[in-house]
């Protein structure tokens, strides 16, 4: 190693003299340059380095000869020497590490910095080869990198690299080298400028941590939607690969911030605003420059200040971001509500140095909240008040009954008041024998008038399945003496009650049969449940518009800032192409890339507009739509829009879509914008239902003359309706296509804009051969056909 020194001084010493005069001149120019790139905390500017390249190569060969100085030296080599010396400790003192390489690429000197960076000591790095301090993924492009710089003179790029430090921790670093050859365009060697950027890597990775985090609140705050959340993690975990791009332009940065409409702001822990962007000066009417330098706690009540500094206190660097909703009284004397997100940075130390803060007013939110809680509560009360009214209508039931049952002793007496009480009853009363034949009913039925009801079995009173159920009942009345009660309901979806009590005539055992329609009580209860239902619906559906929208607007503005940063970096990365061959972006090569790039980028707009069509039907679906009702809209123009919106879709989906003669003189009354939604609905359904390209969808609108209405009827050949899924196709939420990703939300949407424009909506399908559905609406009056 000694004797491998003593070649290389013995090479540069003679050199070194013979320039020494030219460089020390350059090196006292360079110096200065090289403390201003080293004190510089942007990158170094490519001006400053001929200068350092001159001072360094100085400092390079005086070290070495400084270390094995002969006797012999000469007095100008002395000066030399007193000089290298000053660059010395300059260059010991810079904070970016400094190395020197000889021409095999060993170190032959390095500064303490460096040192440190390397995690070495110096022992230890002196005289290893260079690339033995890289990670060893690392060395063989170093190694290629070093080859081309040594045969081509002024090939010195800037690149990044990482040290594989003995403690089993890696150092990033961005190496800035320079070559060295002599007069003859002999290598000598070289020399770098090594900048550690491992914290600027830690926090990329931090910031991708606390992405990740949030990507998993909100898979578990939207379950169902789990698989299209799972392949936007993964279109994301993408993106956010090219995003440590966006850092290096300060400019960028400031133009992303001052264009947001949420409130962007930085401060100190004793609130002191030291950064905000345009929309939170605008929010409080002031300008920006009287902002920074106060403090906003002042704007804050009391008990939000001290919220506030309890948030803050649970921050650490482990988790440095935190959510949270407080009240502001703002400069025109109103109290909103804000919601924030703030991130702390740290010191080394583990203090908090500074917030970053990202706001928005949600006082509507709260208003809209509080307006829902005072519904629910509402009908939570009426509901209460109706089920109490059931329950005490229940109780006088069950007192006339037992008043009936006291009765049953007095019938003997006076059968005329007992055909008197029987005749005015609501209920069907009658009396039995053992076997059910029926001896008395007081008012008959369409199964069994009242004339031809003696003697007749009363089991064809009930419907089949409950005829055993009901022969049951009297058999415990007339054997066993009990009272008993079931309830059944009839095709006509009409509710029973059926009680049985045993009943003695003399000598004569009978049975009491009393029927009650208990139908309205039924629907009252379903309504309450409906209703419960609905006011939950519409709780959820404003959190799940609230936590989705917010993320969903950062992917598609992101998306489409990733676009125009593709179009300006591809002429770039092309001239790049043909001149240096392929190269890898993400795990790709170039040429893969740039023709999936773009795709890529559509998808993602794509996938997010598609989560703000669900979020806009659930928010549709939750809310009473207040547009105007009494537009005069033209059946034909309606089609048509909704049409034009689906074409993209017709011809992916179908050879065989007709739209069929519809007369210009069919004006519809109502909302345009909703009636469009409901036949865009109906005409996708149909189309998505279809197997193959060969079957058809035809559309038609014309005069129903016996409904006085408007009728359109949407006919597909598709795949049809199971019979078992008619009666729930209108529910919210139900869905046979949720592996192709329905919501179940379309329908019942259509439903309840076609109910609100007093209109009448129904379906007919086959299996396998298709399904029509009609949609019949009022016409403008003045423009009825015949009138």
């Amino acid at each position: 190693m000694i004797n491998g020194l003593g070649r290389l001084r013995l090479r540069l010493w003679p050199w070194a003299i013979k320039r020494w005069r030219d460089w020390v001149q350059a090196g006292i120019a360079g110096g200065g340059c090289f403390l201003a790139g080293a004190l510089s905390s942007a990158g170094h500017a490519p001006g400053w380095l001929p200068p350092l390249a001159a001072g360094a190569a100085v400092l390079a060969a005086v070290a070495l000869v400084a270390r094995w100085r002969p006797q012999e030296i000469e007095d100008g080599g002395r000066a030399l020497l007193e000089c290298a010396e000053s660059y010395r400790q300059l260059v010991e003192g810079m904070n970016d590490g400094l190395c020197v390489l000889n021409k095999e690429g060993r170190v032959v000197y390095f500064n303490e910095r460096f040192r440190q960076m390397a995690g070495r000591s110096a022992e230890g790095l002196m005289l290893i080869h260079s690339s033995e301090i890289l990670v060893e993924e690392e060395r063989d492009s170093f190694l290629d990198r070093w080859v081309k710089r040594n045969s081509q003179p002024g090939l010195d790029n800037r690149y990044e690299v990482r040290f594989a430090r003995p403690d089993g921790e890696w150092t990033y670093a961005l190496v800035s080298p320079k070559t060295l050859f002599d007069d003859r365009g002999e290598f000598l060697g070289s020399f770098a400028v090594v900048l550690d950027i491992t914290d600027r890597r830690m926090a990329e990775k931090e910031l991708l941590r606390a992405r990740d985090e949030l990507e998993l609140r909100v898979e578990e705050r939207t379950r169902e939607l789990s698989e299209l959340v799972a392949r936007l993690q993964r279109e994301i975990a993408e993106r956010q690969l090219a995003e440590s791009a966006l850092d290096q332009s300060e400019r960028r940065y400031r133009g992303i911030v001052e264009d947001q409409t949420e409130l962007v702001c930085r401060f100190t822990p004793d609130g002191t605003l030291t950064f905000v962007n345009g929309a939170y000066a605008r929010y409080f009417g002031e300008q920006r420059e009287t902002l920074l330098g106060r403090s906003f706690l002042p704007l804050l009540p009391a008990e939000d200040q001290e919220l506030l500094h309890r948030v803050w206190r649970r921050m650490t660097p482990a988790q440095p971001v935190v959510t949270y909703e407080h009240k502001v009284n703002t400069p025109h004397g109103e109290v909103r509500w804000h919601q924030w997100t703030d991130r702390a940075f740290f010191s080394a130390e583990g203090e908090i140095r500074e917030f970053q803060g990202v706001g928005r007013d949600i006082t509507r939110l709260k208003e809209v909240e509080k307006a829902l809680r005072e519904a629910n509560e509402e009908m939570e009360h009426r509901v209460a008040d109706r089920t109490r009214e059931l329950t005490a209508l229940n109780r006088e039931l069950m007192r006339e009954v037992e008043e009936r049952r006291r009765a049953e002793g007095r019938l003997r007496v006076s059968e005329e008041k007992l055909r008197t009480v029987f005749d005015h009853s609501p209920d069907i009363i009658t009396t039995t024998a053992r076997d059910g034949r029926i001896l008395y009913m007081n008012r008959g039925m369409a199964e069994i008038p009242v004339d031809e009801a003696t003697g007749r079995d009363s089991a064809e009173l009930m419907p089949s399945g409950y005829r055993a159920r009901y022969q049951t009942a009297l058999a415990r009345a007339a054997q066993e003496g009990k009272v008993d009660q079931f309830v059944f309901a009839t095709g006509s979806l009409n509710w029973w009650e059926v009680r049985t009590a045993p009943l003695r005539r003399g000598d004569e055992e009978a049975v009491l049969v009393i029927a009650t329609d208990i139908t309205e009580k039924r629907q009252l209860q379903e309504q309450a449940v409906r209703n419960a239902r609905l006011a939950s619906l519409g709780v959820l559906s404003a959190g799940v518009a609230h936590e989705i929208n917010n993320p969903n607007n950062a992917i598609v503005f992101n998306a489409s800032l990733m676009g125009r940063v593709w179009r300006d970096a591809q002429p770039i990365l092309e001239q790049y192409h043909r001149e240096n061959g392929d190269f890898a972006l993400g795990g790709l090569s170039f040429e893969q890339e740039r023709e999936r790039f773009s795709q890529l980028l559509g998808e993602i707009g794509e996938n997010a507009r598609r989560i703000e069509r669900i979020i806009a039907n659930l928010k549709h679906l939750a809310r009473q739509d207040r547009g105007a009702m009494d537009e005069r809209t033209p059946a034909r123009e309606v089609l048509e829009a909704a049409l034009t919106i689906l074409a993209n879709e017709v011809r992916k989906r179908t050879d065989h879509f007709v739209l069929g003669e519809t007369p210009d003189s069919l004006p519809l009354r109502g909302n345009r914008q909703q009636l469009e939604q409901v036949f865009i609905n109906l005409i996708l359904n149909a189309l998505q239902s279809l197997p193959s390209r060969d079957r058809g969808v035809r559309v038609e609108a014309g005069w129903d003359e016996s409904r006085r209405r408007v009728r359109v009827v949407v006919r597909d050949e598709g795949v049809g309706i199971a019979p078992e899924n008619m009666g729930r196709i209108l529910e919210p939420f139900f869905t046979t296509k949720l592996d192709a990703g329905g919501t179940g939300l379309g329908l019942a949407i259509t439903h309840a804009i076609v109910i609100r424009h007093q209109g009448e909506l129904g379906f007919e399908s086959e299996l396998g051969r298709g399904t029509t559905a009609t949609v019949l609406l009022p016409a403008a009056p003045e423009e009825i056909p015949g009138e």
